[in-house]
């Protein structure tokens, strides 16, 4: 998790923790990177930003949310789309390379602390 969304966290939340989590082993990125290529059927040679480029190119906006908006709800978001997540979710950060594990009730409640929209 990068140091300043923790700061940031700190910073408004005086005297209480960070949520947990845990930056996944070294083995693990690459067990996701796999798993990502066989299910996209891409090459195994493909490089990180090739494989960020291959998941955005079939990902889909979800109509009437935006991450971005004050009121974004993330628990809504996946309720409304009839998924069930498990107890704790994995956030890729990079190119599959820097992965965090955080439980998923965590992730919600503190989303505005974790995910910040790119600038530019």
């Amino acid at each position: 998790m990068d140091s300043n969304k923790i700061m940031n966290f700190e910073r408004d939340n005086p005297g209480r923790p960070f949520p947990s989590f845990r930056q996944v082993d070294r083995s693990e990125p690459e067990k996701f990177r796999e798993s990502l290529k066989r299910k996209l059927s891409i090459t195994e040679d493909t490089d990180g930003l090739a494989l960020v480029h291959a998941v955005a190119n079939v990902s889909v906006l979800v109509e009437g949310y935006s991450a971005e908006a004050e009121e974004f709800n993330l628990l809504a978001v996946v309720k409304d789309l009839g998924l069930l997540p498990m107890d704790s979710v994995y956030i890729n950060w990079y190119r599959y390379d820097q992965i965090d594990r955080i439980a998923f009730k965590d992730l919600v409640s503190f989303f505005e602390y974790i995910w910040y929209p790119l600038i530019g």
